[in-house]
């Protein structure tokens, strides 16, 4: 099984919401955000300037998984956000979907483990950006490498609706030994968009697997997310609502 809880953010948005209302239940919102300009050769070398952006509640992902086999297992948990839409079929419910993550994770042999996964650690999100701040107070050194591939780290899930926008989450769980390059190299840090730095991509699979291909339509197929998951024993799915909370 699937799930997922909204925690708390570091600015109180969160105070007012119940431990009911959080589970499988995620909360945006549009939040100021200053940023600080630093001008060379300049009277006012520091500016400030703000801007409105969304921003989402941290979440965590809980994924009940067994592992049946007498050896231990390297699960890649392959996580997506579908649109809860009348659609005809699965064809085109799928091109409304979003990779929200992709991760591997070692489950003992004949174990029932809960996995857990914080959403800002998502292998599709830019890695954090080191301030000039942060560097001129020597939190953070500025010379280490810095990758910007990824999806911007406030914007990985939709903004939803004040009255809950209703979507579904789905996740595949397949065996990484098969799926990877070298199954050594697990899909961490902001990988999934453009893979590992003078290595090659770490997954076989295509980008977007198990939505990267036709889905053929008939009555022996699949015209829901549900059915298929009803069908594939290695998924699952969550009602989740996604609400935007206004001011």
């Amino acid at each position: 099984s699937v799930s997922v809880v909204s925690r708390d953010d570091d600015k109180d948005h969160m105070r007012k919401i119940s431990k009911e209302d959080r589970n499988n239940h995620l909360y945006t919102w549009m939040e100021n955000k200053d940023i600080h300009i630093h001008l060379q050769d300049h009277d006012d070398p520091e500016r400030v300037v703000k801007q409105i952006i969304l921003q989402h509640a941290p979440f965590t992902y809980k994924f009940d998984v067994t592992n049946t086999r007498t050896e231990d297992a390297l699960l890649c948990f392959r996580v997506f956000l579908c649109p809860d839409q009348w659609v005809p079929n699965l064809d085109h419910q799928k091109t409304s979907f979003i990779e929200l993550d992709c991760f591997v994770q070692e489950v003992k042999a004949g174990q029932s483990e809960t996995v857990e996964r914080e959403s800002k650690d998502s292998s599709v999100l830019m890695a954090d950006v080191s301030t000039v701040e942060a560097i001129k107070n020597g939190v953070e050194e500025g010379t280490k490498p810095y990758c910007g591939c990824g999806w911007p780290r406030n914007l990985l899930i939709p903004r939803g609706s004040p009255g809950g926008m209703k979507t579904k989450l789905f996740v595949l769980v397949t065996d990484w030994n098969e799926d990877a390059v070298d199954a050594s190299v697990r899909m961490s840090g902001n990988v999934a968009f453009c893979g590992k730095v003078d290595a090659k991509y770490p997954d076989k699979k295509p980008m977007g697997y198990p939505f990267d291909r036709r889905f053929f339509v008939d009555e022996k197929h699949w015209q829901g997310i549900d059915e298929m998951v009803a069908d594939v024993e290695n998924s699952a799915l969550a009602e989740v609502k996604i609400t935007y909370m206004q001011d």
